[in-house]
């Protein structure tokens, strides 16, 4: 079951991740076509859309890592949760040139959580 105020409140780009999965056309997976659209039917064509804090602005989800608003704002993406880090204090793996945002007091606890682990990538900690 998809509970859609956590999405709505995280704002985790769920819709944005859905669509970029399933935009390569030569990607024949179909055990995660499935996944991705039992996703998308439990969110009932909810978007949950991400805005650029500068401008207000909707982020589009058209790379995993790094996001431009219709402004010209760049922001890098968090290789944990995808959200785009609109701070200038994240962390950054070792080994890759991926970041992860810090949590904030306002994070449910399973963001949290997520966001203390190694990089996804190569399993290095974080720093």
């Amino acid at each position: 079951y998809l509970h859609t105020w956590i999405a709505e409140n995280t704002s985790i780009p769920t819709r944005g991740v859905c669509d970029f999965l399933t935009s390569d056309e030569e990607y024949e997976d179909r055990t995660a076509r499935v996944l991705i659209g039992h996703v998308l039917k439990k969110m009932n064509k909810q978007t949950f859309p991400e805005h650029c804090s500068l401008c207000k602005e909707v982020l589009p989800f058209t790379d995993r890592k790094q996001v431009v608003c219709s402004n010209g704002h760049v922001w890098r993406r968090c290789f944990l949760t995808y959200q785009a880090c609109q701070s200038m204090i994240y962390r950054r793996c070792l080994l890759h040139d991926s970041i992860a945002r810090h949590s904030v007091p306002e994070d449910p606890e399973w963001i949290q959580r997520l966001l203390q682990d190694p990089c996804t990538f190569c399993d290095s900690p974080v720093f």
